[in-house]
């Protein structure tokens, strides 16, 4: 599935609603052109969500608390 903007709190839980019944896991990704784009929209980004920017395709950023608190070799 594909659309614009942030993946907000509202939108997940449409979603989720939605997807009901669905068996298949689920990620949930904001993806943005660039950290500007995404600076505009962080405070409507869902926590339990990643976020994909394209300038720096090799990270992620991770909405989901410590999921991947670890330390970093």
């Amino acid at each position: 599935m594909t659309s614009h903007g942030p993946l907000s709190p509202k939108r997940q839980i449409e979603l989720e609603k939605a997807l009901i019944g669905c068996k298949a896991r689920k990620a949930y990704i904001s993806v943005f052109p660039d950290f500007r784009e995404f600076k505009r929209h962080i405070d409507n980004i869902a926590w339990e969500t990643e976020v994909w920017i394209e300038a720096n395709p090799a990270h992620m950023i991770h909405f989901n608390g410590p999921k991947f608190f670890t330390v970093y070799e």
